[in-house]
């Protein structure tokens, strides 16, 4: 007849010992029955013969503590006695430290479980497929016409009225120095302008044309570079005078 074996349970310490006894024994561990959790725990002990004799001394040492204090509870109480502290004080609070984080532990091992299995991939390099939109330099006189586009369209956009009831047409001077600022500004903003929004919201025939002439200037200046792409002319910002001034 081939002899029994049976499996000892392993636990990590004696603390995890005591709260599987806990646990077992569907008790509270703010109210542990010292008498019980210690029979139970050191009937633990006698089937650790075979355990490495490290690992023993702490259990033997926390035996040792639980029947300290189930010594405690044993010895008789005197009415005249000042109320003392209950001797498990200290083993419930290293319980309650011990469990708080053994549930930690618990939920980061779930955690990891379930990591273990997303894989994720690494972001693929998309700047062959990016396309840079052709750029050139585009002679002053696609400029011009731009500019006479422009005007055309504001010309349209104007009512009568002014003309109908007024012989005198009043001139509304605007500053070309002005408007070299406003457009500097916007370009250190943005870097790039559409020549056709430099228009967007004029008031005025003279104001327009102060536009006009501060890019021109700035261009005279080499401040600003004029290119053409997708159809649209484009103020460019450059930070420094040594441009290419020539035009096709």
């Amino acid at each position: 007849m081939s002899n029994l074996m049976f499996r000892l349970e392993v636990f990590e310490g004696p603390l995890d010992l005591l709260l599987h006894l806990i646990a077992k024994n569907k008790v509270n561990i703010y109210d542990i029955p010292i008498s019980l959790i210690t029979s139970q725990y050191l009937d633990y002990l006698k089937q650790m013969q075979n355990a490495d004799l490290e690992v023993r001394s702490e259990f033997l040492l926390m035996a040792a503590k639980l029947l300290y204090i189930k010594s405690r509870f044993l010895l008789p109480r005197y009415e005249e006695e000042e109320e003392e502290e209950d001797p498990r004080q200290e083993l419930i609070l290293s319980l309650a430290e011990y469990k708080k984080y053994k549930d930690i532990s618990s939920f980061f091992d779930n955690r990891k479980s379930i990591c273990d299995y997303i894989y994720f991939k690494e972001p693929a390099d998309t700047d062959m497929y990016k396309t840079q939109p052709e750029t050139e330099i585009i002679p002053i006189e696609k400029l011009t016409m731009a500019f006479s586009t422009v005007m055309e369209r504001f010309e349209k956009s104007l009512p009568p009225s002014k003309l109908l009831f007024s012989g005198i047409v009043g001139r509304e001077p605007v500053s070309v120095k002005s408007k070299v600022k406003v457009i500097k500004s916007k370009l250190t903003l943005q870097g790039q302008l559409e020549f056709t929004h430099l228009f967007s919201n004029v008031e005025s025939r003279s104001e327009i044309v102060a536009i006009f002439l501060a890019v021109l200037e700035m261009i005279r200046n080499e401040s600003v570079e004029i290119t053409y792409a997708d159809n649209k002319i484009l103020l460019n910002n450059t930070q420094h005078g040594d441009e290419d001034d020539s035009y096709e």
